[in-house]
């Protein structure tokens, strides 16, 4: 059976499937989306509280001024707000 792409939840990571990664103080971290979707159809959010620089709707550069562990996620949604995915959760390490 195949999996309709509006049921598979979007797949982020710091690249190769790097899921949990330690970085310095003011590192910037890219975050790669895998999953890909209809871009005129979805719209793409990276939930982080660092700093967010949007280079795509599929890579994203963030970088955290203090240390600690922080968790990243992306929701990804129809424009229209019937769909709503998140994606697995990143660990980003800061020291």
């Amino acid at each position: 059976m195949i999996q309709q792409l509006k049921n598979i939840p979007p797949n982020i990571d710091f690249g190769f499937g790097i899921t949990k990664q330690e970085v310095a103080v003011n590192t910037p971290v890219t975050v790669w989306l895998n999953t890909l979707y209809n871009q005129d159809v979805y719209g793409f959010t990276l939930h982080a509280t660092g700093v967010v620089t949007k280079i795509s709707n599929y890579e994203y550069v963030v970088t955290y001024p203090l240390p600690g562990t922080y968790t990243l996620t992306l929701g990804v949604g129809t424009k229209d707000k019937k769909i709503s995915l998140d994606s697995n959760i990143l660990t980003l390490i800061v020291t």
